[in-house]
């Protein structure tokens, strides 16, 4: 009679095997599924002047602008992409303040883009001298907040 003790290791490996890849692959960190637009918006609000604004990229990622790395940890922590800017919303804020002080010219609009971080103001081809010096004095008192198009 053959011994059947390979055998019962053989099995006792293969179980030991079978355990530590199980064990494995239920306790390997799942990555979240990436932010939808209400979710991110959401997320934003509940930030205030912690953020700038949001966007997709080019993939379609939801990204949240924020200003500290903070609140970049707390984006991740809640499955979203978080991108450091160097303006707040209450700075961008300032700018469009300053343009509607200042430059409410028509001809002109103005928008926020949180891809560049920046309020873009547009003038069209009407604005010409003393108006465009006004605008373009506008958008220089904003400290690089203001891009002109």
């Amino acid at each position: 009679m053959k011994s059947t003790l390979p055998s019962f290791r053989r099995v006792g490996a293969v179980a030991a095997a079978g355990t530590l890849v199980a064990s494995g692959l239920l306790g390997a960190p799942t990555q979240a599924a990436p932010a939808s637009p209400e979710t991110a918006t959401n997320l934003a609000e509940r930030l205030g002047d912690r953020t700038a604004g949001i966007y997709a990229d080019h993939n379609g990622t939801m990204i949240i602008t924020v200003t500290d790395e903070t609140t970049a940890r707390q984006v991740r922590a809640e499955g979203a992409t978080p991108k450091l800017v160097t303006r707040s919303a209450a700075q961008l804020r300032a700018a469009t303040t300053e343009l509607e002080r200042s430059a409410k010219i028509p001809g002109t609009a103005w928008w926020t883009d949180p891809t560049t971080n920046q309020v873009v103001l547009s003038i069209d081809s009407t604005i010409t001298g003393d108006k465009l010096t006004q605008v373009k004095e506008a958008a220089a008192r904003t400290n690089g907040a203001v891009r002109i198009e």
